[in-house]
């Protein structure tokens, strides 16, 4: 009766369109969707993160929490990282800024992407990059073997 072929089992296994007629599927999924917003937007619903959203406004900004995420830090500008690019790092504009990042991120002006791409390359093909720590480009890494493959 309990086994994997009894009577309990099939039944538990039907799917949702042999178990109700096509008039209850669409009120039921009407009533889910009405219950999924009612848990999203009540006055009483759990507080939730913007994980796609970001920063909506522009110039929002980052705050900095060393310790404790409760109580925040300083302001942070959104814009390109200091290590990358030193000097006349203008702060992002547009939306959350992340269309902002990427285009720095794969600018031309930006040889770093390349030189990882292509030790990553190398190493895929090779089984060794032409920098032997490809996570770690910057001074903690190992120089590279061949700095002018990479260039």
């Amino acid at each position: 009766m309990r086994g994997p072929d009894g009577p309990i089992r099939a039944y538990a296994e039907r799917s949702f369109d042999q178990l109700f007629q096509r008039d209850d599927q669409d009120k039921l999924r009407a009533m889910q969707k009405r219950m999924d917003h009612l848990n999203a937007t009540h006055p009483g619903s759990p507080a939730r993160g913007d994980g796609a959203g970001g920063f909506a406004r522009t110039g929002d900004a980052a705050r900095v929490s060393a310790r404790d995420a409760g109580s925040p830090g300083d302001a942070v500008p959104r814009e390109f990282l200091t290590v990358l690019s030193p000097d006349n790092r203008q702060p992002f504009k547009q939306g959350s800024g992340r269309l902002e990042l990427a285009q720095a991120i794969a600018s031309r002006d930006n040889p770093l992407t390349a030189r990882v791409m292509v030790n990553r390359v190398w190493l895929h093909h090779f089984g060794a990059g032409l920098v032997r720590t490809p996570s770690e480009f910057g001074a903690r890494g190992e120089p590279p073997t061949h700095p002018e493959l990479l260039d």
